[in-house]
């Protein structure tokens, strides 16, 4: 019996049925969320023994209604978009940061067309402003700096918009300025001005994105949530320090000019959890009604290893 036992279990495993189960991760086709194609390329899901699937989106918020449905286990999204869906209760959880916005290297940007008389954020009260994605971040962080400036937003208007067409967009004069991100803004060097920093309504500095994933899969695989923790928090440290290599990933996934994304700016990655950083996008979107309500990053994340 014990010999038939030892045949069973050989042809389980032989067969695939005892091995550990692919996680299947969604990364942001940008840098903002490009961490985890960075952490296949580089081995370290293998080195942390998991089995991970990695795919490809252009959409961090639809990322979220891809987790909760069960067709990606891990995904990316801007912390305004999982701070929302938490507000509505929708289940996820927030297992680590990731992108960062520095106010200072800025890898968004407000831009208008070279010959614009608009001089700054000022002037964008009664103007069309492309994004892309109304109703997002990206849209509220100028409405916000214009209200911190004492002019009202009221009258903006927005437009939603592909980044790769604004560029074009803004120098045909259909529109007033746009929201650019990079490799947009390298693209476009030359041919648009830059008017300011485009997430600095929000804070000058802040993390603005990170992975989650949904409370279902975290309760079921907590051994894997914590792996995957350490390994987006080695490939962070990774990142920030090989701008070069990651470059050429980066450039494969999205389909990009090489030479242009090592141009770029790019985009910084936190490396350990900061609260303070984490919950600035929370309390101001919340001040200016943007969320119904501010709360406490931490009652949406998941419980960080020891």
């Amino acid at each position: 019996m014990r010999l038939i036992a030892a045949f069973i279990c050989a042809m389980l495993v032989t067969s695939g049925f005892a091995r550990a189960e692919t996680i299947r991760i969604q990364a942001l086709n940008a840098d903002a969320g490009a961490e985890a194609l960075y952490a296949f390329d580089l081995g370290f899901y293998r080195d942390a023994g998991l089995d991970v699937e990695v795919s490809t989106s252009f959409n961090g918020a639809a990322m979220i209604s891809a987790v909760i449905s069960g067709a990606v286990d891990v995904g990316y999204a801007n912390l305004f978009s999982q701070a929302q869906a938490h507000l509505k209760g929708l289940p996820i959880e927030l297992l680590f940061p990731a992108s960062m916005y520095d106010g200072d290297h800025p890898a968004t940007v407000l831009a208008v067309p070279l010959d614009s008389p608009i001089r700054s954020v000022r002037d964008l009260a009664d103007k069309t402003i492309a994004v892309n994605g109304v109703g997002t971040l990206i849209q509220y962080a100028p409405m916000i700096e214009l209200e911190r400036l004492g002019v009202s937003s009221a009258n903006m208007h927005f437009v939603e918009m592909p980044s790769s067409a604004a560029g074009p967009a803004l120098m045909s004069h259909k529109i007033d300025a746009a929201e650019l991100a990079e490799p947009f803004i390298s693209a476009n060097r030359g041919k648009i001005r830059i008017l300011a920093p485009g997430l600095d309504g929000i804070a000058r500095k802040f993390v603005s994105g990170g992975f989650f994933t949904s409370t279902r899969w975290a309760a079921a695989h907590p051994t894997e949530a914590a792996r995957l923790i350490a390994v987006f928090a080695r490939t962070a440290k990774w990142a920030n320090e090989h701008h070069s290599e990651s470059a050429a990933m980066l450039a494969r996934y999205a389909k990009l000019d090489p030479a242009e994304v090592q141009r770029m700016t790019r985009t910084p990655y936190a490396e350990r959890i900061d609260l303070s950083l984490m919950q600035t996008e929370v309390d101001v979107t919340a001040h200016y009604h943007f969320l119904n309500r501010a709360f406490p990053i931490s009652e949406m994340l998941f419980p960080q290893p020891k």
